[in-house]
Formats: structure tokens, sequence, C-alpha cells
């Protein structure tokens, strides 16, 4: 004979949520899908997502909202914008969080990701050097 049971607890229902990827390499001008995965009891409920350190001139959008599907699920995509200038301080690290109330809320997750500098990576070879770049013999 089965029996099935479970068990009661006093504690109020922990919110479980995970963001993923956790770490990521975005190249300028490109985007990077974000999954978020919680328990079922979150089914509806809207999560705003916002990149803490970002700048409007380095994506496309700062911050956004997603709601939860059926299966428990949603994702974003974070655009980052190519500005054809090349970055001394490339990659550059930025922390993307996630929160329930607001984009100003409580932290409930957070990722860090990189972008790195496009400019000037086409792979070209350097152009020649100029003629009689050496030392010349009058003689």
């Amino acid at each position: 004979m089965f029996s099935i049971g479970f068990i009661a607890s006093s504690m109020p229902n922990s919110l479980i949520i995970e963001m993923l990827p956790r770490t990521a390499n975005i190249p300028e001008g490109s985007a990077r899908q974000y999954t978020v995965s919680t328990s079922l009891s979150e089914i509806g409920n809207t999560f705003y997502w916002s990149i803490d350190n970002g700048s409007s001139s380095d994506f496309v959008e700062l911050n956004g909202s997603f709601v939860i599907d059926s299966s428990g699920n949603s994702s974003f995509i974070v655009f980052v914008r190519n500005d054809s200038l090349t970055s001394e301080n490339d990659p550059l690290v930025y922390n993307l969080s996630l929160r329930r109330d607001s984009i100003n809320g409580t932290t409930l997750d957070a990722v860090t990701f990189q972008v790195t500098d496009t400019t000037g990576s086409n792979n070209s070879p350097p152009p020649p050097p100029p003629e009689n770049s050496g030392s010349t013999d009058d003689k």
C-alpha cells in the first residue's frame, strides 16, 4: 500500500528564481537572450530587469518587464548598441538585476556580462610599411 503525504511548514513560501546565463560576453551590435525560471506559484506575475550601471548610449533599453508563463519561465533580450567608437576600457562589465515590484525594487537575482568592443576587429591585416622605411644606402 502506498501513502502520499506532504509536509506543512509555517514558513511563508520562498521565491525560487534563477536568471541564465550567469555570465556572458556580448559583442557590440548584438544581443543576448536571458531566461528566467521560477516556481510555478509565480505564473502570471510580472518581474522587472535592469542594467544597473549601463547608459542609453550602450544599450537599446536599460530596463524592461516580462510575465512568467504557464511553465514558470520567461525570457527577455538585451540589445547592445554598436557605437563605432574604440573603447579603451573594453571589455566593460555590467550588472543585470532582476526585481519583482519595480525596476528599483529589491534585487532577487543578478548576473554580470561583458560587452566587447568590435570596432576595428574585422581581422584585416595591418597596412604595409611605407616604402623605404629602412635605412637607405646612397652609394
